[in-house]
């Protein structure tokens, strides 16, 4: 049985799931991405970040994919953010394959797709066995965030009263600081905010040691390993049990026998080593099934109530 504390949303959307238009799509304008890395399907963009208060000059400049169903629209969004391995695999030709197959699966359902890199720009390929990380969760990757919320509402394709923001691991993270009612990160003319939000497997640790850190400003759902030996899950138990008890719309499901990238599709469990924010220096990981069938499920059911028109 999975374990759950739930509250209800209710969004007044209705059931139907987005439907793809048929009218030619608009071609985007942006830099050629170096020839080694390609994603059938997905159009190369680029947009400046909203990290000049951190940057103290020009905001970085993001390098992002995008992917979207046939049609004019508008049509709903969702914001990928990657974990801290970066968004390509290792050999750095290919998106990686959890957020390639989520990608490809929610634009057959109606949805626009964007995955910003944030580590590519910043001259990073990746964190997870860095302890000086210069792209912080809280810092340059929340404010990518947003530099992707205003650019897909820009884009007339884009239902801008209909994005979400889903992330993994750091980008997991990200997405508790992104969305935190108390975030310098938030634009302060922004016209939509992000509709709903999905966290896997955070490090919510980081957000309990924030006095700053609030209850979210959108409905936020959080899905966790009960094995989980490298962001545990107890903290983000007790994360949603406060925010519950602040009146906040969030919930979360911890997924017994699960370990950290549960919803993996190609990763075998098995033991990381040289990782920076554990004790051990180490971390199980590998794909559960029964996890990951329930996460895609209810990942899927989340966002058709939450963005469907």
């Amino acid at each position: 049985m999975f374990i759950a504390l739930t509250m209800s949303i209710t969004t007044g959307c209705k059931h139907e799931p987005p439907a793809a238009q048929t009218a030619p799509a608009r071609a985007s304008s942006t830099p050629d991405l170096a020839p080694q890395r390609t994603l059938s399907g997905a159009t190369h963009v680029s947009f400046p970040s909203h990290d000049a208060d951190l940057t103290k000059q020009q905001p970085t400049t993001l390098d992002a994919w995008l992917m979207r169903p046939e049609g004019a629209g508008p049509l709903p969004a969702i914001i990928f953010l990657h974990g801290c391995a970066g968004l390509y695999r290792k050999s750095g030709t290919e998106i990686a394959p959890r957020e390639h197959e989520y990608a490809e699966r929610f634009v057959k359902q109606g949805y626009v797709v964007l995955m910003p890199d944030s580590f590519t720009p910043r001259g990073v390929d990746e964190i997870c066995s860095r302890h000086d990380r210069t792209v912080r969760a809280f810092y340059e990757r929340n404010r990518d965030a947003y530099g992707a919320l205003v650019w897909l509402e820009s884009q007339s394709f884009t239902r801008v009263d209909r994005i979400g923001l889903l992330g993994w691991s750091n980008g997991g993270i990200t997405v508790l600081g992104t969305i935190a009612h108390e975030t310098q990160s938030r634009p302060a003319a922004l016209a939509h905010d992000f509709r709903v939000a999905v966290a896997f497997y955070p490090d919510c640790r980081q957000a309990l040691r924030r006095a700053e850190w609030s209850p979210p400003v959108a409905p936020l759902h959080i899905l966790i390993g009960e094995k989980d030996d490298w962001t545990p899950a107890s903290p983000c138990v007790d994360l949603v049990s406060d925010a519950q008890g602040h009146g906040a719309t969030i919930d979360i499901v911890v997924y017994p026998d699960a370990y950290h990238d549960f919803d993996d599709p190609e990763m075998q469990v098995h033991v990381r080593h040289n990782v920076a924010t554990t004790d051990s220096g180490t971390a199980t990981i590998g794909m559960n099934p029964a996890a990951r069938a329930d996460a895609i499920e209810r990942v899927t059911r989340i966002f058709h109530d939450a963005l469907s028109p």
